[in-house]
C-alpha cells in the first residue's frame, strides 16, 4: 500500500540499504511484523512536562512555526543509559503537532527510544506515538491501541535499531519522514525511504487539516517523585564537548510547507532546553554538508564540576531562598563560567526595557560573581543596571550595611541616561569587579572610576576567591501572578538581531585567581529558563568586540504565556 500523493522530495523506493537497520526479512503476503510486548506497562503515556501518571519530562528540542505538511530529519542513533526505574525513557524523535487549542492539541511523533519499561530491554527501537487531546485519554505507543496503520512488510513501529553509534567512532543514522497524504489527508511515516504506515485523518481534530508546530530533539522521562537520574540523553554528552562522534545530531532538517507543498530548512527555529547543566542543544543552522543540523544531549545527574550534581531547577536554587525573592518567579538569559576568579569585567549595553508596575517586579542586566562551594552559604556580588518597581527590597545599593561607597562623583541607585535606542544610537556602561590582593576586599569600579567595595569580612565562602562568573540578564515577577510583558534588555531576541536590535554584554574578561590576569571565557555555558520568552546567544570571541553574548526578549507575547 502507497500514499496516494507525494510532495517533492519524497522517495518511492522500497530500500533501507546503508542506514541503521534491525529486521532482514519480511513476512508473508497479507502480514506485516509486530514485535512482542514483553510488559503490560499503559502504553498511554507521554507529556512535554509532568504528566498525570507523576514523570518529569525534560527536554533539548528545536521548534518551527508556521503552517506545515509534515516534515524530514536524519537522527543520528544511541544506546543511551538508563536506570531502569519504571517508566524511565531517553529519546529522540520528531513532533508534528496543532496547538491552536492547547486543551486539544493534536501530536504525532515519531523517533527512536530506550524505554525498558515498554519493550522489556534497553535496545534503541523505532516508535511512533500519537495524541488527539494533549496527552490526555487518547493516543498511543506503536500498534498498542488502534491508530497508526502498518503497510510494510519489512519495518514495524517496536523493532530494535542496530547497530548505533560509537563514542568518537562509527555513526550510525536513521532517516524519518512524516507528511500528510493531499489526497486522502492521512498522515504517512517514511522510514529510510520505506513507507512503514499512516495515521488516518479522522483521529485527528486540528490536524486534520495542517501542523503549525514542528519540533526535533531529545527527551527524557523520570519519577517525578524520585531523586535525578543519571539517565543520558543521546550519546550522554553535551553538544559543548563535540559535534559528530561525540553528541546526538538531528540533521537535514526540513518542513514540509502546507502552501507549496515543497521541503524548505527552518528559517526561524527556537532551541529550547530546560535544564541546560544537564541536557544542552547547538542550533548550528544551516551547514554545506548536512543541511539544517542541532546537537544536542547530556548526562543527566553528574560529577562534571567534581561532585554529584542534582540538576535542580533554577527556581530552587540556594540564592532564591533569600527573603526578597521568596514571592518571585525569576527568570535568566545569561552565561556562565566555573573556575577559580579574582573579579571581571565587561561592557553593558544599556536599555530602558518596559515594566507593569507590578510590586516586585523588576529588568535586569548585570554581572555576578559568586562563590556557591557551600551550596546553602552561597555568596554573591552582583553589579548591573536595572528598571524596576520596589528598589527598596533586599540590600540594594547602599539601603543595608555592606558596599561601602568612595565615590565623590558615582553612587549606586544614580540613574544612567541617555539609553539605547533601537536601531539607533547605542549607550554603553564599563563595569569591573575584582579583589584587592592585599585586604581582600572586593571593588567596583564604573568606566574609570572606582565606586566603592565590600569588605571582604562580609563573606565567607567569597573572602578568598569566586567560584563561577555569570553575565547577562534578569528578570522578576510576582510568582502567584500571571505572565507579564517585561521586557528584557531591548525587549527583543537576539535571534532578531544583534546591535541595535538585541541587548548585549561586550569585552567580557575574567580576573583568573591564579595568574592575576584577565582572560576570555573558555567553557561558557549559556543559560535560558524559558527561551519562548528570553533567549540568548553566545556570540563568544570576536575580533572587534572581545567576547560577546546577545540577550533578551518581550516576556508574554504570542509565543510566551
Amino acid at each position: 500500500m502507497e500514499p496516494s500523493s507525494h510532495a517533492e522530495g519524497i522517495a518511492r523506493r522500497e530500500t533501507s540499504e546503508g542506514k541503521a537497520d534491525w529486521w532482514r526479512s519480511r513476512c508473508p503476503p497479507g502480514t506485516v511484523p509486530v514485535p512482542r510486548s514483553p510488559s503490560p506497562i499503559s502504553p498511554f503515556f507521554t507529556s512535554k512536562f509532568v504528566d498525570q501518571k507523576g514523570f518529569v519530562h525534560e527536554h533539548a528540542y528545536l521548534y518551527e512555526r508556521g503552517v506545515f505538511h509534515g516534515t524530514k530529519a536524519r537522527f543520528n542513533v544511541w544506546s543511551p543509559q538508563t536506570e531502569g526505574q519504571s517508566g524511565e525513557f531517553s529519546l529522540a524523535q520528531l513532533w508534528v503537532l496543532n496547538d491552536g487549542n492547547s486543551s486539544d492539541m493534536n501530536s504525532i511523533e515519531a523517533g527512536w527510544h530506550v524505554y525498558p519499561s515498554l519493550n522489556g530491554d534497553s535496545q534503541p527501537r523505532l516508535f511512533v506515538y500519537w495524541t488527539r487531546d494533549n496527552y490526555g485519554s487518547t493516543g498511543c505507543y506503536n500498534l498498542k491501541c488502534p491508530g497508526f496503520v502498518q503497510v510494510s512488510d519489512q519495518i514495524s513501529p517496536g523493532m530494535a535499531i542496530s547497530p548505533v553509534s560509537a563514542y568518537q567512532g562509527e555513526q550510525l543514522y536513521i532517516d524519518l519522514l512524516v507528511f500528510k497524504d493531499a489526497k486522502t489527508g492521512n498522515w504517512w511515516l517514511q522510514y529510510n525511504d520505506v513507507n512503514v504506515g499512516y495515521w488516518p485523518s479522522s483521529l485527528f481534530t486540528t490536524l486534520a487539516d495542517s501542523a503549525n508546530l514542528l519540533e526535533w530533539g531529545g527527551e527524557v522521562a523520570r519519577p517525578a517523585n524520585g531523586p535525578r537520574l543519571a539517565t543520558k540523553m543521546g550519546s550522554g554528552h553535551f553538544p559543548s564537548e563535540g559535534g559528530d562522534g561525540i553528541s546526538s545530531s538531528v540533521k537535514n532538517i526540513e518542513c514540509l510547507n502546507a502552501t507549496t507543498n515543497a521541503f524548505v530548512q527552518p528559517t526561524d527555529a527556537v532551541a529550547v532546553a530546560k535544564v541546560k547543566n544537564c541536557y544542552d542543544i547547538n542550533n548550528v543552522g544551516s551547514t554545506a554538508t548536512d543541511g539544517y543540523v542541532i546537537y544536542f544531549g547530556g548526562p543527566g545527574k553528574s560529577d562534571t564540576y567534581g561532585e554529584l550534581i542534582d540538576c535542580i531547577d533554577i527556581y530552587s536554587q540556594p540564592a532564591f531562598g533569600h527573603p526578597a525573592l521568596k514571592n518571585h518567579t525569576i527568570q535568566h538569559a545569561i552565561i556562565r563560567q566555573l573556575g577559580s576568579f579574582s573579579g571581571t569585567k565587561a561592557r553593558f549595553n544599556v536599555w530602558n526595557p518596559h515594566t507593569e508596575e507590578q510590586d516586585e517586579e523588576f529588568s535586569l542586566a548585570q554581572l555576578w560573581v559568586v562563590n556557591d562551594a557551600d551550596a546553602s552559604n552561597l555568596n554573591t556580588i552582583e553589579v548591573g543596571w536595572h528598571n524596576d518597581s520596589y528598589g527598596s527590597t533586599g540590600c540594594y545599593n547602599l539601603k543595608c550595611p555592606g558596599f561601602v561607597q568612595v565615590s565623590d562623583q558615582i553612587s549606586p541607585g544614580m540613574p544612567i541616561s541617555p539609553v539605547s535606542a533601537y536601531q539607533g544610537e547605542q549607550v554603553y556602561i564599563d563595569l569591573l569587579v575584582f579583589k584587592d590582593a592585599e585586604t581582600g576586599n572586593w571593588w567596583l569600579k564604573y568606566e574609570d572610576m572606582y565606586v566603592g567595595y565590600w569588605p571582604g569580612s562580609l563573606f565567607t565562602t567569597l573572602a578568598n576567591e569566586a567560584s563561577r562568573l555569570d553575565w547577562g540578564g534578569e528578570v522578576a515577577r510576582p510568582a502567584n501572578g500571571p505572565r507579564l510583558a517585561t521586557e528584557m534588555g531591548s525587549g527583543h531576541f537576539p535571534s532578531e538581531g544583534g546591535d541595535g536590535i538585541s541587548c548585549s554584554v561586550k569585552n567580557i574578561e575574567c580576573l583568573d585567581a591564579t595568574t592575576n590576569a584577565f582572560v576570555q571565557p573558555t567553557a561558557a555555558v549559556p543559560i535560558a529558563k524559558v527561551r519562548y520568552c528570553y533567549d540568548i546567544n553566545n556570540v563568544g570571541s570576536t575580533a572587534t568586540d572581545g567576547y560577546v553574548i546577545y540577550f533578551g526578549g518581550p516576556g508574554k507575547s504570542d509565543i510566551c504565556q
